[in-house]
């Protein structure tokens, strides 16, 4: 399970929703948070077929992981739920790819090979895949590093993930009757503040998915089970980086972080997505060191 924290698009939801009828009451944004949010920037909808052919982005990932490719990486995708049915697909990557414009097409404030920095982004990401939704099985015939996408939903589930503090969330993303927010598709995305979010990325509606959870993985041919990662990765959380930022080399750490020993690499996207194995060399941590170097 992936402990998630509150996004900044929705920490900025509330500062903002109270002032919608006059845009000269918003809050000013510093540069800073504004190019960061810029850079999370998403297509509006569903990415049709012919935005998928041209985004440069997925032009891109098709050059440097082609379908084959992709299947070696991950041959027991969607076996946890049956031979081959599942939503974890080359098709769906790629559509999830084309939703957000900048994911593999940022070359960063040194504007390095925009191949070498996609090339580092899927390694990270694919690395949290394994961990997160990884079959985890010693007897298999593959190596570890290559057990990934396997399960859709979190195995061992703890409470429904409701969080009903500050006031705020439960006022913008309630909980639904009779629904529990634990971890779904390739990222885990929990609870009801982030399937809020994340719905309004999607649908620019959050009951979308605070009434059907399960969409993440059932809606739309499954797409939504990588569109949610890569949402994940985009965007920025208070007072975390967005791990696009970190893998581009946007996000520059200032006193407090070197003091706190986060430094630019690998390590910092761990623990902007499970913060609590950092710090007592936990096994999960090393896990997901091991599974970035099968993929680098």
């Amino acid at each position: 399970m992936r402990v998630l924290v509150l996004t900044v698009s929705a920490i900025l939801h509330a500062a903002l929703v109270k002032s919608d009828c006059d845009p000269s009451k918003r809050p000013q944004l510093p540069q800073e948070a504004s190019d960061m949010l810029k850079r999370a920037i998403r297509l509006d909808g569903v990415p049709t077929d012919q935005q998928i052919a041209k985004a440069p982005n997925c032009q891109r990932v098709k050059r440097l992981l082609n379908e084959t490719t992709f299947s070696y990486l991950f041959p027991l995708a969607n076996q946890g739920k049956g031979m081959g049915k599942g939503p974890y697909t080359y098709k769906n990557f790629l559509k999830a790819v084309a939703k957000w414009p900048k994911f593999c097409d940022d070359g960063g404030p040194n504007n390095a090979d925009k191949d070498k920095v996609c090339l580092r982004e899927l390694s990270t990401m694919f690395a949290h895949f394994v961990q997160e939704v990884g079959a985890h099985n010693p007897s298999s015939k593959y190596p570890s590093w290559r057990q990934g996408l396997y399960f859709f939903r979190e195995v061992n589930r703890g409470s429904r993930y409701c969080a009903t503090s500050p006031k705020w969330v439960q006022k913008r993303f309630p909980c639904s009757d009779g629904q529990s927010y634990f971890g779904r598709g390739a990222a885990q995305i929990s609870w009801n503040y982030n399937y809020g979010p994340f719905s309004v990325a999607i649908y620019n509606d959050p009951k979308k998915l605070l009434t059907n959870p399960d969409g993440v993985i059932t809606n739309e041919d499954g797409w939504l089970s990588f569109a949610s990662a890569i949402w994940f990765d985009m965007t920025p959380q208070t007072p975390k980086p967005s791990i696009h930022d970190v893998v581009t080399d946007w996000w520059k750490p200032n006193n407090d972080d070197k003091a706190g020993s986060r430094r630019p690499g690998f390590g910092t996207t761990i623990m902007i997505t499970n913060g609590i194995e950092c710090g007592h060399s936990s096994q999960q941590a090393a896990n997901r060191v091991e599974y970035y170097k099968g993929f680098c």
